[in-house]
């Protein structure tokens, strides 16, 4: 009887830890595009990471990063996720956390940093072509 619990909780923390760690972007190498707009800055892109692993990760796992080129621009991933995401509570997250998210997706895709911070003018998440990008 000691052993199946000592087994059990073994499992439990097994299970656990692989939760935990699917929630978590891994630093995947990406070849950035210098040819790609420099929309988003660094900062941005890693409070996204940060915002991907406690709001998307979950259900998401690293399969976000392939999904963000299935969009024909930003604007249309960026109206979908602002109003849609995440599943359980909809719109709940701030425009910046969603820019945020936005921007690691971006940076993951291979589009290149630059000095001034995502937004969410229409004209400027326009300029985002997805499928652009050089990531896998």
């Amino acid at each position: 009887m000691k052993k199946s619990l000592i087994f059990a909780a073994w499992g439990i923390s097994l299970l656990f830890s692989s939760v935990a760690s699917a929630q978590t972007p891994e630093a995947v190498p990406v070849v950035v595009n210098p040819n790609l707009p420099a929309l988003y800055t660094e900062e941005q892109a890693t409070a996204g990471g940060e915002a991907f692993a406690q709001s998307c990760g979950g259900c998401h796992g690293a399969d976000m990063i392939g999904i963000f080129a299935t969009y024909a621009t930003g604007k249309a991933y960026y109206d979908f996720i602002s109003a849609g995401m995440p599943m359980d509570q909809p719109g709940s997250l701030s425009p910046r956390r969603y820019l945020s998210i936005m921007a690691w997706l971006m940076q993951q895709n291979g589009f290149p940093a630059g000095d001034t911070a995502l937004t969410d003018s229409p004209a400027n998440l326009n300029q985002i072509i997805p499928t652009d990008a050089v990531a896998e």
